[in-house]
């Protein structure tokens, strides 16, 4: 199963995150943002072995995590609207490719009127596309 974070929208990370990501790459934030979102987490000054963000990010990222944030309490966001953003760039994505709204509202747990609210984005597209393919045959191009 594809990590729903892998290709999130990162221009909606909080700011926070993206010093983060900066800090420790964006596999080691991803990792963060799932283990310890909607967490105040003590970052120490030294890192050791033992530590529960060793265990999580690994060594690496967790001593530039320390080195840059050591001495600190950091909350790590949960990253909500970039996952929503993330979500709806995929429901749009699968809709242009044919996917029906029912199915889409039952995989995505969602009520079919929020599913409504996020298509009409998606249908600009189509129509735009549609338009395009027709004068292209249209002046045979």
């Amino acid at each position: 199963m594809r990590n729903p974070l892998s290709d999130i929208c990162q221009d909606e990370l909080p700011e926070t995150l993206r010093e983060i990501r900066d800090v420790i790459g964006w596999p080691a934030t991803i990792q963060l943002v799932q283990g310890m979102g909607g967490v105040r987490v003590a970052i120490p000054k030294k890192m050791r072995p033992e530590h529960a963000l060793v265990a999580l990010l690994g060594a690496d990222a967790a001593g530039k995590l320390a080195a840059m944030y050591g001495g600190e309490n950091l909350k790590i966001p949960r990253a909500i609207t970039a996952l929503r953003c993330q979500r709806d760039r995929e429901i749009l994505r699968r809709y242009d490719e044919g996917e029906r709204l029912a199915a889409l509202a039952r995989e995505y747990q969602l009520d079919l009127r929020t599913i409504e609210r996020i298509i009409p984005r998606a249908s600009l597209k189509e129509v735009q596309r549609r338009e395009a393919r027709q004068l292209a045959m249209d002046f045979g191009g």
